[in-house]
């Protein structure tokens, strides 16, 4: 029994009621009071410490119900409804989120990032617009134009995948609206970086362009960036596996899977010919071509199986998919994404299923 499974074991309640608790509350118990004291409970040679702290833990646990509600309640609502977040499956987040601080002012229109949720696959950024008062912004406005990325993006191309970017007004009061960010795709492990938003010009739209009219136009430019630090990512499953795919003329074969409590990631690798890799190198129309068609071989066939039963595939998560060359190889490496519509708990993770074939992961 390590340091923290002594101090919850010690932990008692004087309520006949009381049900023992999970290992999922004793971690987000600790999570809270780590947050709120800055003291992360370990094991003491002596006697009288161990006992002092074990007061200390069951004092903040008298207060757990309404520490734990105020701290879920922390996470922005559109965040947490989006993603499903409950009590129960909180703690598998909690350490991914963040709130920087960042702001920019144009036209009397302030726009605030409130809160990030990443796990360098897939970012969520909540931002809040506040315009003067008076001012009556509705959820059916959108940007004109918004860019979401890491700022070195232009500079640095080799470091990071093609990927997907959205942004959506999810809620509107008044002369406020709050709005999310997201982005998803990175090939590899996203690094420290600076991520950059930019937005430009609110309003409600009818009509397709040219001749499209706004209405409600708020004109403005706001750039918005802060640091993003890997170390806020939650816990994640990498595994290196060797699958083949069926395929009736192409060696292809699933080579690493990552699973986070938010997404799903997939590489596959495609071998090709000598020719084939050397038209692809010379002619992007020759890569798509063949990524096109390696695609019905594998794009349906890559799901994640739940414990309970349920698979989640691409009908019923968000897609997103890639590829490159490496240099000097005669293959292509795919790169398949799935941004869960919820957040899932890794330990309810039954395995994955490829080609139909259920593999499982322990």
């Amino acid at each position: 029994m390590n340091g923290i499974d002594e101090i919850l074991h010690n932990i008692n309640l004087d309520d006949d009621y009381s049900e023992p608790l999970t290992r999922s509350e004793q971690k987000r118990i600790l999570s809270i009071i780590n947050s709120k004291t800055g003291i992360t409970p370990k094991r003491k040679k002596r006697r009288i410490a161990r006992t002092l702290l074990i007061a200390a833990c069951a004092t903040a646990f008298l207060a757990a119900t309404t520490a734990l509600a105020a701290y879920i309640i922390e996470l922005e609502k559109p965040l947490g409804d989006m993603l499903g977040v409950t009590e129960e499956n909180f703690y598998e987040i909690e350490n991914a989120v963040d709130a920087p601080v960042c702001s920019d002012e144009d036209n009397g229109v302030t726009v605030n990032v409130l809160q990030t949720l990443a796990d360098s696959r897939t970012i969520y950024a909540v931002f809040e617009v506040v315009a003067p008062e008076g001012t009556e912004l509705k959820q059916s406005y959108e940007f004109e134009k918004y860019h979401f990325y890491p700022s070195d993006w232009w500079d640095n191309p080799e470091k990071y995948s093609s990927f997907s970017m959205d942004v959506s007004v999810v809620e509107a009061d008044g002369n406020r609206m709050k709005c999310i960010a997201t982005a998803e795709g990175f090939a590899s492990e996203l690094p420290d970086c600076e991520w950059m938003l930019e937005l430009e010009n609110i309003g409600n739209f009818k009509g397709a362009e040219p001749n499209h009219k706004w209405y409600g136009y708020i004109d403005g430019k706001w750039t918005l960036k802060w640091n993003y630090s890997s170390e806020k990512n939650p816990d994640m499953l990498e595994l290196s596996v060797n699958i083949p795919m069926e395929c009736e003329e192409r060696n292809i074969t699933v080579t690493d899977i990552t699973l986070s409590p938010l997404s799903a990631q997939f590489i596959v690798r495609c071998e090709l010919t000598e020719d084939e890799a050397a038209k692809a190198a010379e002619n992007d129309r020759a890569g798509l071509d063949i990524f096109s068609s390696v695609g019905p071989y594998v794009y349906d066939y890559l799901s994640v199986k739940m414990k309970d039963g349920t698979v989640i595939d691409w009908q019923n998560a968000k897609p997103f998919r890639t590829g490159d060359f490496p240099e000097g190889e005669n293959c292509m490496i795919l790169q398949y994404y799935m941004r869960f519509n919820n957040i899932i708990e890794m330990d309810d993770i039954e395995g994955v299923i490829v080609n139909g074939v259920e593999y499982p992961i322990e």
